[in-house]
Formats: structure tokens, C-alpha cells, sequence
């Protein structure tokens, strides 16, 4: 046979291969989809709406058998229309995808330190959100509907059994204190066992109410006393509430 013919061959094959890759990384194959706020219902006190300023991202992953794509998407508004920063790509048009999301993005690469939730902002700044859809399909309109990822903690108090509200300055949950986003699993797991300083809901004369975001499953690992779940401090002294927490 012909070398040039062999050669031309070989360079319509490489330029057929450059233009699929090329169609890949085109605009018709990038991932695009909005975002839903988790329901009313599931409100954990914490995040309740998208603020939609342009500061809020969430970190996307799409699988599929030929591989998988990543991207950074910005929340442009309250609805949860989104816009891509880096997008993520289709690797083929006719084989369904997995995909996860997360939200604040920074807690895909990054550990989110949740130790202070002292303030409401504090603990609004701890409450990770999480997507998941299973089977998703080239040419959907594609919609992420979000849940709350953290557990809640909520710790009542009332006067009496050596409680003095007046004397109460904080309420510590043992807890891994440092989330992270495991796209594998697409859950928030946690390292580091330490106390999450909750923050206080509500405090009258008759009641006080602290609440902390957890990682689930992980409160209480290691703990020299398993009992001691929450500490309460008054007036620089430590009293602990023994009760052994299950799992949610």
C-alpha cells in the first residue's frame, strides 16, 4: 500500500479524534442544571434560601463510565439558576451519569473547621448541603434538589438538677470537629475528635435552647468517657449530661 495513503489515513483518524474531544469540550455537552433549596421541612436552623449574590458555589462531579468531569458552578439567584465558574462536561451523550453536588464548594478540597458555632451566623456557615442523582441522562433538564448533609444537635435546658441558666456561658457537643465531602460516598465525613461550641437559639428564665450541626454518625468517637455527649459549662466549672447518643 501507498505510504501516503497510510499517512493520510493516519492524520484523518488523529483529526476525527481532536474534533470529538473538541465536541466534548464544546458548549452542547457541558453540564448545566439549577439548583433547589432543600424543603421547608427539612430546615435545620441553619442556611435557609440562597442569597443568589454571586458568592455562594457549589462543586459539581458527574461520572460516567468513560470517565468523569468536574466543575465549580455559581448560584445567580434565589431560584437556584446557576451559572458555570469552571464547568463539568458530558463524556458521552448516550451513557447516564451519577452525579453529586455540594455546597459551600470549598468543602470538596477543603476541611471545614465546624468547632465554633458559637454565633447564628457561625453555625449557618456550617451547614453543608449535598445533591444526588443517581441516573441522569444527557439532554434532562437537569435538576439538583439539595438536602441538608449535617445532623442536629439540640440541647434544651431548664432550671433545677444543678442547672442555673443564669450561670450557663456555653454548650459543647463531643464531636469529630472537622467536616469534609466525600464525593465517593457523597456524604461529610469527619476527623479530629474535639467539642463543637453550640449556639444559643433561645434563652429565657424558664429554658434555654443551644443547637449544634454535626457530622452523622460521628459524635462521641473516642471519647475517654463515651457518656460525657455534652458539656455544659457554668460560671467556669463543667458539668456534663450523661446520656449515650445513637447514630441517626
Amino acid at each position: 500500500m501507498d505510504k501516503r495513503i497510510i499517512i493520510a489515513f493516519l492524520l484523518l483518524c488523529t483529526m476525527a479524534c481532536n474534533k470529538e474531544m473538541n465536541d466534548i469540550q464544546s458548549a452542547t455537552y457541558q453540564a448545566e442544571f439549577k439548583a433547589n433549596f432543600p424543603e421547608a421541612f427539612t430546615k435545620l436552623a441553619g442556611k435557609d434560601s440562597w442569597r443568589g449574590d454571586g458568592a455562594e458555589k457549589i462543586a459539581f462531579t458527574l461520572k460516567q463510565a468513560e470517565g468523569s468531569s468536574t466543575g465549580i458552578y455559581i448560584i445567580k439567584n434565589a431560584s437556584g439558576t446557576t451559572e458555570a465558574e469552571t464547568p463539568a462536561f458530558w463524556q458521552n451523550s448516550k451513557t447516564a451519569a451519577q452525579i453529586t453536588a455540594v455546597f459551600p464548594a470549598s468543602v470538596a478540597k477543603n476541611s471545614l473547621d465546624i468547632s465554633d458555632q458559637s454565633t447564628s451566623d457561625k453555625f449557618n456557615q456550617c451547614d453543608i448541603l449535598k445533591a444526588v442523582n443517581n441516573n441522569a441522562s444527557f439532554g434532562d433538564d437537569l435538576v439538583m434538589s439539595f438536602t441538608h448533609a449535617m445532623a442536629k444537635v439540640r440541647v434544651e435546658l431548664t432550671p433545677g438538677t444543678g442547672i442555673d441558666l443564669t450561670k450557663v456561658s456555653s454548650v459543647k457537643i463531643n464531636s469529630n470537629i472537622y467536616a469534609h465531602w466525600d464525593s465517593a460516598s457523597a456524604s461529610v465525613k469527619g476527623y479530629s475528635y474535639g467539642q463543637v461550641n453550640a449556639c444559643m437559639e433561645t434563652k429565657t428564665a424558664s429554658r434555654a435552647v443551644y443547637e449544634a450541626l454535626v457530622i452523622p454518625g460521628e459524635v462521641n468517637p473516642g471519647a475517654v468517657n463515651p457518656t460525657e455527649f455534652i458539656t455544659i459549662v457554668m460560671d467556669g466549672l463543667t458539668q456534663y449530661i450523661h446520656a449515650e447518643p445513637t447514630s441517626p
